[in-house]
């Protein structure tokens, strides 16, 4: 029978990684391709794996399971059974996996009917003043070397909401590349390296949402 701790310890990992996994499974159902399936479960490992080693936290119940028992406890090891799982069913060989996509691309908003009224909601109040053509290739899947970036202009941990919000109400389609933080350092200029960390931050405080969040929110309501 496992003690106290090593329960809590399970509780906490579960509970960091329950809605990332329901995420996963969500956009599995959308991707036809099981190659794809294998793409998008890897690149979900490794932003996970990063995201977890730099939360002590979690890395503190971790090593309570873990002690004298290696073991994958985590987000990772249910990834990797999922792989495992698609290359049986589908007879796929190790070779004919992609180690990685050669072009990231732009984040593709689901209904592009709805671009030019986020558009207008967004330009010179959320973003510097640009051109719709400019504003419309963030969100059309376009490769992201094509593009000219914008330029975010109210505070880090607000647009890393605004990113988390656009995927929490299904408005940015998956990306065989998961990076979500990698395609928002291509398109906003001024994103910075850590807007992982600044959503992370703020789910660490007790509001759980940053100030004015309600600024996105509202974004979301009027399309």
């Amino acid at each position: 029978m496992m003690n106290n701790k090593i329960v809590e310890a399970y509780t906490i990992i579960q509970d960091h990684y329950k809605p990332i996994k329901c995420e996963i499974e969500s956009y599995l159902d959308e991707i036809p391709n099981p190659i794809c399936k294998i793409e998008y479960l890897q690149g979900k490992e490794i932003a996970y794996l990063i995201d977890f080693f730099q939360n002590p936290i979690l890395m503190d119940a971790s090593g309570k399971i873990t002690a004298g028992n290696p073991q994958k406890v985590g987000l990772d090891g249910w990834i990797q059974l999922k792989i495992k799982q698609l290359k049986n069913e589908y007879s796929i060989e190790e070779k004919s996996i992609p180690k990685k996509a050669s072009i990231i691309n732009s984040y593709k908003w689901r209904n592009q009917d709805e671009l030019e009224k986020l558009f207008n909601l967004m330009n010179g109040e959320f973003i510097e003043k640009c051109s719709f053509i400019q504003f419309k290739d963030a969100f059309s899947n376009k490769p992201i070397t094509l593009l000219k970036p914008l330029f975010w202009i109210k505070r880090k941990n607000l647009l890393a909401y605004f990113i988390d919000q656009s995927y929490q109400n299904k408005k940015i389609q998956f990306h065989i590349n998961p990076d979500k933080w990698k395609i928002a350092r291509a398109i906003f200029s001024n994103a910075g390296s850590n807007l992982s960390q600044s959503l992370q931050d703020c789910k660490n405080n007790p509001e759980q949402k940053p100030v004015n969040y309600s600024l996105v929110d509202n974004l979301f309501k009027a399309l």
